[in-house]
């Protein structure tokens, strides 16, 4: 079965660290974006006191501005670092050289918000085997994958984190294209609105995972 990791976004750092304390135990870790934004690096260290940590700050720039900010991460405590797989082999390899095996790349292939037509028109094609080139030669040991190209993913040796996650209709699709009630082929599943907004978080969460067991 995945493993959880909840998203933790659009949030105060009181309401952050209260559903990170809530959660402690209960998933792999947390999944912050925005609060890197408001916070910096240290909201990483105050939440490693409940468990692990996925910054996902999506990396996109050149390589040595990459591996920076990559090695900041590292140093906070990040289990899991972001960076978009379109920024090619070199941006991946120095965000690799930058963190040296003391936390997981993740590469981010496309977006769940961006709709079939949307990846054609923005890629002029649709790049996910020759973004898999990169992935695979610089030995990048994850992807960020929807559930719908999981498939593909499934063929080669790298770790694969699935968000986009609906599940039992609890809310819409809001924002997102490419969702999927579950992903029960990916190593991690990211969780947010449909337990963070849900009237019971806890139970929001344990229903989920009764349901995967089955």
């Amino acid at each position: 079965m995945s493993q959880v990791i909840l998203a933790l976004d659009n949030m105060d750092r009181r309401e952050l660290l209260n559903f990170a304390k809530t959660f402690s135990g209960k998933v792999w870790g947390f999944k912050v974006n925005d609060a890197l934004v408001e916070h910096g690096c240290s909201i990483i260290h105050e939440l490693k006191a409940y468990g692990n940590v996925f910054a996902d700050p999506k990396l996109h720039d050149i390589p040595n501005t990459v591996a920076n900010s990559a090695r900041r991460l590292v140093r906070a405590g990040a289990n899991f670092i972001s960076v978009h797989a379109s920024g090619g082999r070199d941006m991946l390899e120095a965000a690799l050289e930058a963190t040296k095996d003391k936390a997981i790349i993740l590469s981010v292939t496309l977006l769940t918000s961006l709709a079939p037509e949307d990846i054609v028109s923005i890629y002029k094609g649709y790049p996910i085997k020759r973004m898999a080139g990169w992935i695979l030669e610089t030995k990048c040991p994850g992807v960020v994958c929807s559930a719908h190209e999981l498939p593909f993913w499934e063929m080669w040796p790298v770790i694969k984190v699935v968000p986009g996650i609906r599940p039992g209709g609890l809310l819409p699709q809001d924002d997102q294209n490419r969702v999927a009630p579950s992903a029960s082929s990916a190593d991690f599943v990211v969780l947010g609105r449909s337990i963070t907004q849900s009237p019971d978080p806890v139970r929001a969460l344990e229903e989920y995972l009764s349901k995967e067991v089955q």
